[in-house]
C-alpha cells in the first residue's frame, strides 16, 4: 500500500485531501476505540499519517494505546498530526505523541490553519497537513 490514513474527524479530513490513501478512521474515535475497531490490522504502506489523541481526553494511559498503535505501523515514512487545541489533557497528548514520535523517527506535522473551534483544521489547514504529509 502506498499510502495509509488513522485516527479521528482530522484524520478522514487528511484522507479526503489525500484520496490515494486507504483511511482507518472515523470522526470522534479514541485511541482505545481505534484499537478495538481495528484490532488485529497490522498496516503495511510506504507512508502512515496518524491522527489520535485529540478525543482522549480521560484516557490515562494514552502512551500504552498510542504505542500498540505505532507498533502495528509498519512505513517507510510515518507522521503524527500534532493536535491544536490547548486543553490540559490535550498537551499531556501532544508531550506523548512527541515523546513517541522522537522514540520511533517519526515526524510531526501540524497547522495553524484552524475552523472557529480550534481544534479542527481549516479547509486550507487540512491542504498543509496533506502537503507536509508527502
Amino acid at each position: 500500500m502506498d499510502c495509509v490514513v488513522l485516527g479521528d474527524s482530522i484524520a478522514v479530513g487528511i484522507a479526503l485531501q489525500r484520496p490515494e490513501c486507504a483511511l482507518y478512521g472515523k470522526s470522534g474515535i479514541t485511541s482505545v476505540e481505534w484499537n478495538r475497531k481495528w484490532n488485529g490490522v497490522d498496516v503495511n504502506a510506504r507512508t502512515a499519517i496518524i491522527s489520535l489523541g485529540t478525543n482522549d481526553l480521560s484516557v490515562h494511559s494514552l502512551s500504552d494505546h498510542l504505542r500498540a498503535i505505532r507498533a502495528r505501523i509498519h512505513a517507510g515514512r510515518v507522521f503524527w498530526v500534532m493536535p491544536n487545541f490547548n486543553h490540559t489533557n490535550l498537551q499531556q497528548a501532544q508531550q506523548t505523541i512527541r515523546m513517541i514520535a522522537e522514540e520511533r523517527h517519526d515526524q510531526i506535522i501540524q497547522t495553524q490553519k484552524l475552523s472557529p473551534d480550534h481544534i479542527h483544521p481549516s479547509p486550507d489547514g487540512y491542504r498543509e497537513l496533506a502537503v507536509q504529509s508527502r
